[in-house]
């Protein structure tokens, strides 16, 4: 059994594997099984007429490849193996994966899971996976099996998008994939009120705060509802979520501002409060 010998290639190129199956006196085994192991896989390839064999692989990994070429032997033959070594230079492709997510509510946990390995199959082991959910990227480490596993709150309701990637390095090509997933039931909101300091009584103050959807976007012209000492009026936000209302201080002591929304169809109701001084 022989393996012709192969120079150094480009990684992510196909190379032809080629060689001989004979019997020691020389004559050639026609239309046998030659058994090859090519870093750690085995695959096989079929000798032609004259005892040669061709197998064409594709290199995913750089630096030093090995090839073994045997036969395993049988009632006539001893088993036989041969080893050669090649060289792979440039940097290697890799593979995220994101196990797909079925329809979930929204308000919900969810475990994304998924895989970080060479393009030749072996597991990229501690090593960070970048993960863009609706827009907003986070991370998560893979342990020794090149699995990541990332926790995450679904707060936006319909079609959420995973984006999962690597941004490539001097040894590896980025990479990217995309997973989608149906999240049902109403948004959960959230209403803010700015701090407010003391202020002195018949004078104006600015209440301020902010309306968004618990995912971070914008709830753009929407009502909010303030209630300021037990009166309520409402204003609407601008095209940043950010809405403000003028308020003559008339009481002394404690004032409260109590900000909510009464919720919809679409999204849940709620309420903040905060209090401020009159001298």
């Amino acid at each position: 059994m022989t393996v012709d010998p192969i120079g150094t290639v480009e990684t992510n190129t196909n190379i032809t594997i080629t060689g001989t199956f004979k019997r020691a006196c020389g004559s050639a085994l026609a239309n046998s099984n030659v058994r090859l192991n090519i870093n750690g896989v085995t695959c096989y390839a079929k000798t032609n007429s004259k005892g040669v064999y061709t197998y064409t692989y594709n290199v995913t990994k750089s630096g030093v490849n090995t090839v073994a070429a045997g036969y395993g032997g049988s009632g006539n033959y001893n088993p036989y193996t041969t080893t050669v070594k090649f060289n792979a230079t440039g940097k290697e492709n890799v593979i995220v994966t994101v196990n797909p997510i079925g329809n979930t509510q929204t308000n919900s946990i969810i475990t994304i899971t998924g895989t970080f390995k060479r393009a030749s199959g072996s597991a990229l082991a501690n090593s960070n996976v970048r993960l863009n959910i609706n827009g907003v990227t986070y991370y998560a480490k893979t342990n020794s099996k090149g699995v990541y596993t990332y926790t995450y709150n679904v707060t936006k309701s319909g079609v959420n998008t995973i984006i999962a990637g690597y941004g490539g390095s001097g040894n590896y090509n980025p990479y990217t994939t995309t997973v989608k997933f149906n999240a049902t039931g109403k948004e959960n909101v959230i209403v803010t009120v700015n701090p407010i300091g003391n202020t002195k009584k018949n004078t104006n103050v600015t209440i301020t705060g902010t309306f968004k959807r618990a995912c971070g976007k914008v709830l753009a012209n929407s009502n909010v509802r303030l209630t300021v000492n037990g009166v309520t009026t409402y204003v609407k936000t601008n095209s940043k979520g950010e809405y403000n209302y003028t308020y003559n201080a008339t009481k002394s002591g404690t004032n409260t501002v109590t900000a909510g929304y009464g919720g919809s169809g679409n999204y849940n109701s709620y309420t903040t409060t905060t209090k401020f001084t009159v001298i």
